[in-house]
């Protein structure tokens, strides 16, 4: 389970880039010897954010780009597809993967990760996209539960760890002086979703499509909308 201090979160506040990409590492250059080049790209097919990554994948544009740069050369470009940001953070720390679409607070983790590694050398190259007003992440609960977020005092509280939902929750616990006294569970979305359809857990942090998804099949209601705790 990964553990990062609230005080490193403050200092990712000051960051507004909500998309962002990354390349490593070190030891797993790719290979770029104008004879043969690949590539090992990740992108997260189920993050509204990161879907620009999706057209440039099926538009093949990181193919016609390096052909018209290297004529002459076997161009192959892997894709390799991930729920959320933190394990292609860790794809990129072992070389699997030499660039990366990520959210904010991945791509922030992916630069601190560098300094403690020698292997991974990650660098923010490009801006693909970001949430208009901030309303990429939410808190949902259960439709017959809480109904504000002082209400979350002395429950419990999921969200993927080392996500955008992540800093953005624990954002909003201090701004409510809450940070202590909510208990936060490390769940996947597709378990979060799933407990708070059947009520196990007061709410769950996450990024769209899946509040509006839940919303809209009925099976949760928002809290808080990012941009509303700025």
């Amino acid at each position: 389970m990964m553990s990062i201090s609230y005080k490193y979160f403050k200092i990712l506040l000051i960051f507004i880039v909500l998309l962002l990409a990354s390349c490593s590492s070190k030891q797993s250059k790719p290979n770029l010897d104008k004879k043969s080049i690949s590539l090992t790209i990740g992108y997260q097919t189920p993050t509204a954010q990161t879907w620009g990554a999706t057209i440039i994948k099926n538009q093949k544009i990181f193919e016609k780009k390096l052909l018209e740069m290297y004529p002459d050369a076997e161009i192959e470009i892997q894709w390799f597809n991930s729920s959320s940001g933190v394990p292609l953070v860790n794809a990129m720390s072992s070389g699997k993967v030499q660039i990366a679409f990520l959210g904010d607070m991945p791509a922030l983790l992916a630069g601190a990760k560098s300094v403690e590694l020698e292997q991974l050398d990650a660098k923010i190259v490009a801006i693909d996209g970001k949430g208009k007003n901030g309303m990429n992440q939410s808190i949902i609960a259960p439709i017959d539960g809480i109904n504000d977020i002082s209400q979350l005092k002395g429950k419990e509280v999921s969200v993927p760890y080392g996500s955008s939902a992540h800093k953005m929750l624990l954002q909003t616990l201090k701004s409510n002086n809450l940070l202590n006294k909510v208990t936060i569970i490390d769940q996947s979305v597709a378990v979060g979703l799933e407990n708070v359809n059947t009520g196990k857990i007061a709410a769950h942090a996450t990024w769209e499509p899946y509040p509006t998804m839940a919303i809209k099949q009925g099976k949760a209601k928002i809290l808080l909308v990012h941009h509303q705790i700025l």
